[in-house]
C-alpha cells in the first residue's frame, strides 16, 4: 500500500506514491529530535499548493496508522496552516 511497482532494466522497484512519500518525509523529520511549531512546518520546503485535498486525506490516513504523537501533531499543524 502506498507503492507502485516500476521496472528498471527488467528489475522490479517499489516507488512510493506522492502521498506516501510526503508521509514518510514528515515521519522521519518529526519522529525524534525536532521541535514542533509553525515556523518549523513552514521551513519544510514542501510546495503544499501541489498537494490536492484528496492526496492530503491519504497522507492523514497514513498518520492514523502511526503511533507517534509528535508525527500526529505535525500532521494536525500542517492541516491547520495549509488545508
Amino acid at each position: 500500500v502506498g507503492y507502485e511497482v516500476k521496472y528498471f532494466f527488467g528489475a522490479p522497484i517499489l516507488e512510493a506514491k506522492k502521498e506516501k512519500a510526503i508521509f514518510d518525509f514528515i515521519y522521519l523529520r518529526f519522529l525524534k529530535n525536532s521541535n514542533l511549531n509553525e515556523k518549523i512546518i513552514e521551513e519544510l520546503r514542501i510546495n503544499w499548493g501541489e498537494v490536492s485535498k484528496t492526496e492530503w486525506k491519504k497522507v492523514k490516513e497514513y498518520g492514523e496508522l502511526c503511533r507517534s504523537l509528535k508525527v500526529k501533531r505535525a500532521l494536525l499543524l500542517i492541516e491547520k496552516i495549509y488545508f
